[in-house]
């Protein structure tokens, strides 16, 4: 076979649906198989009988001349092609056989003279085939006594042993059926399969594991032979391959059997399950749901399947566990298994000992968001501090009354709740909160600390009379990975990272830093995992997420991690992620517990038309309602159209009735010519709903703004200084750039690769190549206009990212992203509905064009969205109705009151990690900001209460209790996690006061370091409770009290308030009490 490529190379990709369990299964000892894309290739066949050649397109897994290949083929106009994938075996009785064997010297590497050497020396009475050859070898070099000759023998068996074209021709002879059956069965996974050793060289350090890696895939191939002999119908279920053989990420098709003609060899049994299972699979990935009604999947090729041959072989997959059945749902095992891993998640995450992050909530957004106004002197701030100033006060209540309720409400649930599912359109707020929040949680934290260092100083300083300069500081150790920001794509994560200023990632590189961190090997767990300190997970573009990533990365967090709080942003109207399961809607629109919030109001001006139109639009599922356009753009039919001005926002280019391809095309190009915003291509963006639309805009958009076609004379993808690129698909490609900048490093440090990820838009600044020698190499200048620029090797980009133009996008690929003019155009309306036009709508910051003709647009918009069948509400209903807060000894918490449960949190024996024991006490309370839920005292802002309790003497004064009670409840229910339904905790109240006891408050001192203070802390209508110790256990670590000491809480009026310790060197300035300084920050 003579072979050339109608394409550059094949692209090779890692497994992209790798899940926590394929994770755990790798390093147990699986086998991950990589899938190759087969490029399409021109081979010249001779056919063995008759010697006619043939020219063949088709996708070919092997091409050198030592192969026969069993293929169909069928001409089309004048050209052959290959029906399906062929078969391969080794040629025998070739007539010249020393030149095939030379040639398969030659690949593997045989140095030239020790090929010469071997002809010259091989007796002419041997029969030398493919068969024997190593057999031969081998002999050779245990009888020759030349050392010289033993050396050039065992450098060709080496030779053959470290090459691909060795390990395919010795694995089809041990496995023959593997190659005649594994081609057309598992193309994409085949060639790696065949490997008994990865692709790169070895050094002497690795050769022990690269050998047990060997031991292991030999195994995995006899397993395979052996299936494919008996029980071929195996292949076609990842469950059994993963169980059986450990081959993590591959099944064959129905397709595959039925066009290889292994189908009619399989009993009617297995036959009829691969129908089922390839039915179920169809179902899910088209529709989006995660489970199917069975009454869908028993009538199936009714000419040749009964329906109780159909009930029969359910059964026969529920007891092999492919799949899971419950009453008249059938699940695929693996959706089953990622919507109840969530729902645990959550169970276990509510259950957790409550988390309350401590924040003057209004103060912290009133900085944040409303602009600052004339502030007065210091003088007269100092002069008005101890009296009162009504003008103050109203101004106070004037910047109140700017917040956004809504803003405040789900800043208030980020704070005390621990899940958190924030809904709005762009411009809501949900990351300027977020992100606000958590800054200031941040920096207060490390003002604390500053303050607590501080103070240690100065004790040192009156302790040993030490200068205070020369008292060495031990830089802070803020838990800067406490807060993880993630976002489904690369794009939406590089947005989050701009607009909050943390480090932000996408959940796949959270899975893939897990997957690859170091493993205990008794364990399993991670070692030095660089999230292994989270607290809280923030998720930004939740309708992206998919059921498998979000259980995969909570799994991660809840069993490696501490995580404490989970916060999901979003719009549930947007587009639910293109794999089974509707997550974001499931976790919204879950009522047991009011964790789930909508922003409504909109703060970007220059977008409200925008934003209103996007509401209609959501609306017309139901009933249609006319946009409102402040500019209409006619194109086609002879009329002259009319450009809008640049003060417009929202802007309907009409086209005809009839779809017109012809038209469409105009009006991209009057708008490229002359529209308002779309002169500048690096803040514009098309949008169209088919690739081919994507494919036409492109090619005018290439033309117009880099003065070249999209692709060269031989067909192929041409790209050019200013062309606008992006990702397809995830990858890791070497930075030339830094590889410059590491010349002197290491070569671990100068392999380490930079990771694109899908959807990252560039635009080329220079297109290089340089020659070494008789080699041309070319690279490509990316920049992506912000902070990133790399410069990348251009077949490494092609094949790992796969590049492409990205002037016009599809609307699934641009989810998640942004840009100042979105064009989006309808075109045929076929299977779109209101949610995709709303999802591209709302991705425009400033201006939305919207290209369509009103028939197609009503018909897309009237289109209801389908409803995806999914169980994950239903499994967090039946999970967290009876969920309860618990305490270190398992005594159940749910049921009291909050203030009661907090405060026998606090006064815990046994703290979780870090426990919350101290405060600040702010010099202006402010009155208007909320209350936390349960009246707790302000603690470590990232530190979570500690899970023990103490049982201990109830107040006798409860009239003052109920007070308190009230108004926590009354908030709890409205805006932040409740424990247990309204009428439990009434009638909890209703016993307390029939059995009147003596209230604990915590004690001011405790045994650990700065985590050792606790101030008095009161509720945010500037009053507060006198601390009332209690007698400590014997377990805790309370100092013992006397009666006389004690007193009844009440609630009197704060007093000496005093100025804020931040910043300052005299920790006194907190409200410490009795400060041993022996037990001050010892370890």
């Amino acid at each position: 076979m003579a072979a050339e490529e109608e394409e550059e190379e094949e692209h090779v990709e890692e497994l992209q649906f790798l899940d926590f369990t394929d994770m755990v299964q790798l390093t147990r000892g699986g086998c991950q198989v990589k899938a190759a894309s087969l490029t399409r290739q021109r081979v010249t066949i001779e056919e063995v009988e008759s010697g006619k050649r043939y020219d063949v397109f088709g996708h070919f897994h092997l091409t050198d001349p030592w192969w026969t290949v069993t293929a169909r083929i069928t001409c089309l106009k004048g050209k052959w092609h290959l029906e399906y994938y062929p078969s391969y075996s080794l040629r025998t009785r070739v007539k010249d056989e020393r030149t095939i064997l030379s040639l398969f010297f030659t690949k593997c590497g045989v140095h030239h003279q020790h090929q010469l050497w071997f002809w010259d020396s091989l007796p002419k009475t041997i029969n030398l085939e493919f068969a024997n050859l190593m057999e031969i070898l081998q002999s050779r070099a245990d009888v020759s006594k030349n050392k010289g000759e033993k050396d050039m023998v065992i450098s060709i068996i080496a030779a053959i042993n470290n090459s691909l074209a060795g390990q395919y021709m010795q694995n089809t002879l041990k496995f023959p059926h593997l190659m005649e059956r594994l081609p057309s069965l598992l193309p994409r996974q085949f060639l790696h399969i065949m490997r008994s050793i990865p692709e790169k060289e070895v050094n002497n350090a690795e050769m022990n594991n690269e050998k047990q890696n060997e031991s292991i895939n030999n195994s995995m191939l006899e397993q395979l032979e052996q299936i494919i002999q008996t029980d071929v119908w195996k292949l076609g279920f990842n469950y059994l391959l993963r169980k059986e053989v450990k081959l993590v990420g591959c099944e064959a098709t129905l397709e595959a059997f039925e066009r290889s003609n292994l189908f009619r060899t399989i009993p009617e049994l297995q036959q009829h399950a691969l129908v089922i299972y390839d039915e179920l699979k169809r179902v899910c990935w088209s529709k989006g749901h995660t489970f199917v009604d069975i009454k869908d999947l028993t009538g199936l090729r009714a000419d040749k399947f009964s329906d109780e041959s159909a009930w029969v072989s359910l059964e026969f997959l529920k007891s092999e566990k492919i799949i899971v059945r419950e009453k008249t749902r059938v699940y695929l095992r693996r959706f089953y298994k990622y919507e109840k891993d969530i729902a645990m998640c959550i169970e276990k995450l509510v259950n957790k000992p409550p988390w309350i992050i401590s924040l003057p909530v209004k103060e912290v957004l009133r900085r944040g968001l409303i602009p600052p106004k004339k502030e007065r002197s210091s003088e007269q701030q100092d002069d008005n501090d101890d009296t009162t100033n009504p003008d103050a006060d109203c101004a106070s209540q004037s910047a109140d009354d700017d917040l956004d309720s809504d803003q405040v409400k789900a800043a208030t649930m980020m704070c005390e709740n621990p899940v958190t599912v924030v809904s709005g359109k762009g411009g809501c707020g949900k990351t300027t909160v977020v992100s606000l929040i958590f800054k200031a949680a941040v920096n207060l934290q490390r003002e604390v600390e500053e303050a607590c260092k501080a103070f240690e100083m100065d004790q040192l300083t009156e302790s040993d009379d030490t200068p205070a300069d020369n008292i060495p500081i031990k830089p802070l150790e803020i838990r800067n990975r406490s807060i993880l920001f993630t976002a489904p794509t690369g794009k939406a994560a590089s947005l989050l990272k701009k607009k909050t200023q943390f480090d932000a990632y996408t959940l796949h590189q959270v899975m893939w830093s897990f997957y690859n961190a170091e493993k205990c090997k008794i364990t399993g767990k991670p070692i030095d995992w660089m999230f292994s300190q989270v607290n809280v997970l923030i998720i930004d573009e939740g309708s992206l997420v998919s059921v498998q990533v979000l259980s995969s990365v909570l799994r991660m967090l809840m069993e490696y991690a501490l995580l404490q709080k989970l916060i999901i942003l979003g719009d549930v109207r947007q587009l639910p992620s293109i794999e089974p399961g509707n997550m974001l809607a499931d976790m919204y629109n879950f009522h047991g517990i009011k964790w789930g919030i909508e922003l409504l109001t909109n703060h970007r001006a220059e977008s409200q038309l925008i934003i209103d139109n996007a509401t209609k639009i959501s609306e017309m599922g139901v009933s249609y309602k006319e946009l409102e356009y402040d500019a209409v753009m006619c194109v086609g039919n002879g009329v002259t159209a009319t450009i809008p001005t640049v003060d417009k926002r929202f802007i309907k280019v009409s086209l005809p009735r009839v779809y017109d391809r012809f038209a469409l095309q105009d009006a991209i190009q009057i708008l490229l010519k002359e529209g308002p915003g779309l002169k500048d291509h690096q803040n514009s963006q098309f949008i169209a709903f088919r690739r081919r639309d994507c494919d036409l805009i492109n090619e005018l958009c290439c033309k117009h703004y880099s003065k070249h076609s999209t692709k060269n004379h031989k067909n192929r993808i041409e790209f050019q200084n200013g062309d606008k690129v992006c990702c397809t698909k995830n990858g890791y490609v070497r930075d030339l750039l830094e590889q410059k900048k590491s010349e002197k490093k290491s070569e671990d440090e100068k392999e380490k690769k930079t990771r694109l990820c899908n959807g990252e838009v560039f635009f080329i600044g220079q297109d290089l190549t340089s020659i070494e020698g008789s080699k041309k190499t070319r690279s490509l200048y990316l920049d992506d206009l912000d902070e990133r620029k790399v410069q990348v090797n251009y077949n490494e980009i092609m094949r790992e990212c796969k590049l492409q133009h990205a002037w016009a996008r599809t609307i699934h690929t641009f989810q998640g992203s942004e840009a100042d003019t979105v064009v989006y155009i309808v075109g045929v309306a076929g299977r779109q509905n209101w949610q995709h036009i709303y999802t591209a709508v709302t991705r425009g910051r400033q201006r939305v064009y919207v290209i369509t003709s009103e028939d197609q647009f009503i018909r897309a918009v009237k289109t209801r969205c389908p409803r995806r069948s999914t169980r994950l509400r239903e499994l967090l209903q039946e999970n967290l109705s009876k969920a309860k807060f618990t305490s270190a000894n398992g005594e159940s918490l749910s049921q009291q009151p909050p203030s009661q449960t907090v405060n026998q949190q606090q006064s815990s024996s046994t703290p979780a990690r870090a426990p919350a024991t101290f405060t600040i006490a702010h010099p202006n309370p402010i009155d208007s900001s909320p209350p936390t839920a349960s009246g707790q005292a302000k603690g470590d802002f990232f530190a979570p209460h500690s899970d023990g309790e103490i049982n201990e003497p109830r107040s006798e004064t409860e009239p003052q209790r109920e007070t308190s009670y009230s108004a926590d409840l009354e908030f709890a229910q409205n805006y932040s996690w409740s424990s247990s339904s309204q009428e439990l905790e009434d009638q909890d109240m209703a016993e307390d006061r029939k059995s009147p006891t003596a209230e604990s408050i915590p004690s001011p001192q405790t045994s650990s370091g700065r985590d050792a203070f606790l101030a008095k802390s009161g509720d945010m209508s500037s009053q507060c409770c006198r601390s009332a110790p209690a007698a400590s256990s014997p377990d805790s670590k309370r100092l013992n009290l006397t009666v006389d000491e004690m007193e009844t809480p009440t609630k009197q009026s704060k007093v000496s308030l005093v100025d804020s310790p931040l910043g300052s060197m005299r920790l006194g300035l907190l409200k410490l009490e009795d400060v041993i300084p022996k037990q001050l920050f010892s370890k």
